[in-house]
């Protein structure tokens, strides 16, 4: 399955507003997300 950055983008930030995943760094071009924990 192949998809265009901008759905990707949506869907990174969808994910996030579900708590699925939480961003570990973040650069002007570049963000590094994780698979959230309970911890």
């Amino acid at each position: 399955m192949r998809i265009n950055g901008s759905l990707a983008r949506k869907a990174i930030r969808e994910l996030m507003a579900r708590g699925s995943i939480r961003l570990v760094s973040a650069h002007s071009s570049q963000q590094i997300y994780t698979r959230a924990t309970n911890t």
